[in-house]
């Protein structure tokens, strides 16, 4: 019987410190449009004791809507997974920073998928416009680079507006290649 209690306690302190050793894991991954242009992306494990998270109720449910303050997006409701720490498109020689507040559970495990970023060179500049999911919670967001600068312009659940940047990925448009980066 001492020797099932100390397998179990043996067990119970591997899975503490394996599960504190996966919290807080940033990965990074990097999205190629072309030679001179590339998106560098970083996400991490959420920490949910490190915000401050608000609930409401919703059809009974005690639900996530705001975490330190802001609106959520990328979760049914409740506590995320992960989050995007930072996005930076570079273009030649300029790196330009991209708004990624509010944003989380961008994707499933560690695969980002390259075909939901696309690249559109407007006048002045270029429309970056990118569809997360984690399977169950689905945002497009989209930013405005202009030079050195950028401007998230929009950030949507819109299903409407999902559906369009969905169907508008075919296999005849060029797509970006996707690399993960340790």
């Amino acid at each position: 019987m001492k020797r099932i209690n100390l397998v179990i306690i043996f067990i119970l302190y591997l899975a503490i410190h394996t599960s504190n050793i996966v919290v807080g894991q940033t990965r990074k991954f990097e999205v190629d449009f072309n030679k001179k242009i590339k998106l560098h992306i970083e996400t991490s494990d959420f920490d949910s004791l490190k915000h401050k998270i608000t609930r409401t109720s919703i059809n009974g449910w005690s639900a996530v809507y705001q975490i330190d303050g802001q609106l959520v997006f990328g979760t049914d409701w409740g506590i995320p997974d992960t989050k995007l720490d930072k996005m930076i498109l570079t273009i030649g020689n300029d790196k330009i920073k991209l708004d990624v507040s509010t944003m989380y559970n961008p994707w499933i495990g560690n695969y980002c998928n390259a075909h939901y970023f696309e690249l559109k060179p407007i006048e002045g500049g270029y429309l970056l416009i990118a569809n997360f999911s984690d399977g169950a919670a689905s945002y497009i967001t989209e930013w405005k680079i202009i030079k050195d600068k950028s401007v998230r312009t929009m950030i949507s659940v819109d299903e409407g507006i999902i559906s369009r940047f969905l169907s508008g990925n075919n296999k005849d448009k060029k797509q970006a290649e996707f690399k993960g980066l340790k």
